[in-house]
């Protein structure tokens, strides 16, 4: 038998020529197309029937699909106002009785990394983190997160938010909002004006904080704002918030989920940020890919096995040099960082019931957001 693991090239052949296979394997460098899906009432004259997973590249797209009364065009535009790059999709659903579980099941399989919602009921947002959680799992890997946002006194949403416990959900709490002419906006337009922001910001570098990216063409019409022991109590109770400035606009101030006990009952702040469930599904991706792309048809040995070059063979230390290698490369990027660490934590075996499959645990370390300095100035006179 050869050294060389051929694909193509038998072993068996006579014919004289020179047979020359082209292998794409090490060269993958491709990241996931973050996508963004839309769920909200179905308005009139459209052409889309509701439970329709429909493309909308443009905000005319939903008006023509769902009609220009409809939510789903009001928070694509307020989306395109913020992002312009990522693909939207929607789905309508009935205005009546919207039904939130035949809407996620005409879904499917493909991916959404950012959902939008026009509702906040309990049965909704349950939905939504059930739904969230099981694509989230290992055995599914095709993960999201859901934003919607909320009006209420700010005792109120601390009651709504401390209610709620999922990491896969983020509710910006609203104050008062308007347009640039002063009029009212609808909550969801700011659900989705906050989820623009965010998902433009993440999906470039999605450990860099998201603090002060401004939600354009919203400004506040409170006629007072909350203070600081009402935002920082609504950051306790799974609320993110904004700040905003002496001409009235409005800016993310903290983007987190509402993930604040484990399932003990033990508070919980390992996904407090938003930045922290993306970084984390990134990295997960980037190992994914890095595996699959590399080793597609590769034999497993033992470390130590006496093997030639050329074969298509994988053994616990080279999974872990790959690893290692892309773990690296993150952190040169700022994602994850002390890579001495990963490298002494890190497990790699085939595992004793199984010849073929490799278990592996490590423990990367996120890189986190530059969000509070703390100091404090001793002065001297002399």
């Amino acid at each position: 038998m050869s050294g060389v693991s051929f694909n193509e090239v038998p072993a068996n052949t006579r014919i004289p020529g020179a047979y020359i296979e082209i292998d794409n394997s090490l060269a993958n460098n491709a990241e996931d197309q973050q996508e963004v899906l839309i769920l909200g009432d179905i308005g009139t004259g459209g052409d889309v029937a509701i439970n329709i997973l429909t493309q909308t590249t443009l905000p005319d797209d939903a008006a023509t699909h769902f009609g220009a009364d409809s939510p789903i065009y009001k928070m694509a535009s307020r989306f395109y106002d913020q992002n312009k790059v990522l693909p939207m999709s929607a789905i309508a659903l009935d205005k009546v009785t919207p039904d939130i579980s035949a809407a996620l099941s005409a879904i499917g399989s493909k991916q959404f990394h950012h959902i939008i919602c026009q509702y906040t009921d309990d049965t909704t947002l349950n939905a939504l983190d059930v739904f969230l959680k099981d694509r989230f799992s290992a055995l599914q890997q095709i993960p999201g997160e859901a934003y919607a946002a909320k009006k209420d006194t700010n005792a109120n949403l601390v009651t709504f938010g401390t209610s709620k416990n999922s990491p896969f959900v983020t509710v910006m709490s609203i104050n008062s909002v308007a347009d640039i002419n002063g009029d009212a906006v609808e909550d969801y337009e700011v659900a989705a004006a906050y989820a623009g922001q965010v998902s433009k910001s993440v999906s470039i570098d999605p450990a860099r904080p998201v603090q002060t990216l401004q939600l354009m063409g919203l400004y506040s019409s409170a006629s007072t704002e909350w203070i600081y022991s009402e935002r920082n109590l609504l950051l306790y109770s799974g609320m993110s918030t904004y700040r905003t400035n002496n001409a009235k606009e409005i800016f993310i101030e903290r983007a987190i989920t509402m993930y604040q006990e484990n399932a003990a009952g033990v508070a919980d702040d390992s996904y407090l940020d938003i930045e922290t469930v993306f970084t984390a599904m990134y990295v997960r991706a980037r190992q994914r890919s890095e595996i699959l792309s590399k080793y597609p048809r590769h034999k497993l040995a033992k470390d130590g096995t006496d093997f030639a070059p050329g074969q298509a063979v994988v053994t616990p230390s080279i999974i872990r040099g790959t690893l290692i290698a892309l773990y690296l490369e993150m952190e040169y990027a700022a994602i994850v960082q002390d890579s001495d660490n990963y490298k002494d934590t890190m497990y790699v075996e085939i595992d004793p019931n199984n010849p073929n499959r490799i278990n592996l645990v490590d423990e990367p370390i996120f890189v986190n957001g530059f969000m509070i300095y703390a100091g404090k100035i001793r002065f001297r006179k002399n």
